[in-house]
């Protein structure tokens, strides 16, 4: 079971990855929140220290001097092993993936939507049982990560009625 523990900030790194940037007003705001409410949430990470959701508070947090901040640690790899060892689906957004609608199986799933910028990981790729596509017609090159995931997630719900 994940636990939230404090860390210290020098051990977590940001994703690489991460699309989002944050401008000074919006960072101002992240400041306020942290001094007058703290952290109303943990950064979220993987085992190693990769920052999975909360970089502008990491990064606002390093600013004010701040030695620890609550982290959950997430082990992705190991929690889709260990759904598809239950008979669960793993199935992952992708690019280059199958069509969506025709190739969504039946069943427990377990759906893993990837950044805009890069899609899921090698390692989530590799783990997938099934790797699929939203059609997008009118040339789009992809979906707002959230859009995605809302579609994938009713036709998954709708799928079950």
């Amino acid at each position: 079971m994940n636990s939230i523990e404090l860390l210290p900030v020098s051990a977590l790194r940001p994703a690489l990855y991460n699309p989002r940037e944050a401008d000074a007003e919006r960072l101002e705001l992240v400041r306020l929140s942290l001094r007058k409410l703290g952290f109303l949430l943990p950064l979220v990470a993987t085992p190693d220290g990769e920052i999975l959701s909360g970089h502008q508070r990491h990064a606002v947090a390093v600013d004010m001097g701040a030695a620890r901040v609550p982290v959950l640690r997430v082990d992705m790899s190991g929690a889709l092993r260990g759904l598809a060892g239950q008979g669960c689906a793993v199935v992952s957004s992708q690019l280059d993936g199958e069509p969506f609608f025709s190739g969504l199986p039946g069943g427990d799933v377990a759906l893993v939507i990837g950044n805009e910028a890069r899609g899921v990981s090698d390692e989530v790729r590799a783990l997938a049982t099934h790797r699929l596509r939203l059609p997008m017609p009118g040339g789009a090159e992809s979906l707002n990560a959230a859009v995605a995931a809302g579609i994938m997630i009713y036709a998954c719900i709708d799928g079950r009625r």
